[in-house]
């Protein structure tokens, strides 16, 4: 099995190519959706190809340490999806091998795309140097040290330079930049005309929108760049307010009752479409989450009451 190095941009293995700096998976040139967790996955296991990524390992990775989820559900998901993507199978595995209790293994033929450094070890066959080898007053061996010194003094100059740099040239440009408002331009993402709500992924990747149809409304998701579309949710009730999770793994949204209009739920649903989860019911807006993720908040019509409220995830 052929084991990459230090990816620096893309790595492939079978029919697939992924690039690490846009987070893209293409298929013999053709784009996959695939989300942050499974990406995330997907690199971990390519990092280490044909050896045992633990489970506790792809957690540490995925969550930080304050987050509180069902990390076994949530690990299990991703891997799912990550299945989903590349068509591959837990009992027939072509990419991913499950090892029972103990975590996943990458078992494809890791091969170096362009970009990618390969790691290179290098022998020497010189002889060690024995006592006749050395100067006769000791200057050779004094020549290193002073490189060594000179080499740090230089480092000592060097590195606060480049550091005052790296702060002063961004700041600079910051400052004379101006928006270019004359060549600003306007494109249509969707064709239909019965777009009624619409949320724009954390990354920038996808869109969410509510379609109108007929009485009725349906939910789609849309990567922007290659215009793929799906529907996550058929037609039925309308929507009221589209919001994307911190992650970018969920689509929360308020719906109203089929049975009366006026009053409205708050579901959740995966990126890619799944289980519809109800989360509050009698809700009035869209949610807007914690900077920390932990939190959301939304409205709700109370009579003689605040209309704001916070409540944990």
């Amino acid at each position: 099995m052929s084991v990459p190095g230090q990816f620096s941009r893309t790595v492939c293995f079978d029919e697939f190519e992924l690039n690490l700096e846009t987070a893209e998976l293409k298929r013999n040139g053709s784009e996959v959706i695939l989300p942050g967790q499974p990406f995330q996955v997907l690199v971990a296991l390519l990092n280490h190809p044909g050896q045992l990524v633990t489970r506790e390992d792809l957690k540490k990775q995925l969550w930080p340490s304050d987050t509180f989820v069902d990390f076994d559900q949530s690990l299990n998901k991703a891997v799912n999806r990550l299945r989903e993507a590349l068509g591959d199978s837990a009992e027939s595995p072509h990419f991913i091998e499950t090892l029972p209790r103990k975590g996943y293994r990458f078992i494809g033929v890791v091969t170096n795309g362009a970009g990618i450094g390969t790691a290179t070890a290098a022998t020497s066959n010189q002889p060690e140097a024995g006592p006749s080898s050395q100067g006769h007053t000791g200057e050779k061996a004094q020549e290193p040290r002073a490189l060594s010194f000179a080499f740090r003094y230089a480092l000592a100059v060097a590195i606060p330079c480049l550091i005052g740099a790296l702060i002063l040239i961004p700041k600079w440009f910051l400052r004379h930049a101006t928006p270019d408002l004359a060549n600003v331009r306007i494109n249509k993402v969707t064709d239909s005309g019965g777009t009624t709500g619409v949320a724009i992924s954390p990354d920038g990747r996808y869109i969410v929108y509510s379609l109108r149809r007929g009485k009725g409304e349906s939910l789609r998701l849309r990567q922007i760049s290659t215009r793929s579309e799906v529907e996550i949710l058929p037609v039925g009730p309308g929507f009221h307010g589209l919001t994307f999770s911190p992650n970018g793994d969920y689509i929360y949204f308020t719906r109203s009752d089929p049975n009366n209009s006026r009053f409205k739920y708050l579901y959740s649903v995966p990126l890619l479409g799944g289980p519809v989860r109800q989360m509050i019911a009698d809700v009035d807006s869209p949610v807007a989450f914690s900077p920390n993720g932990q939190q959301f908040v939304f409205e709700r019509a109370l009579p003689r009451r605040k209309p704001h409220r916070v409540e944990d995830r």
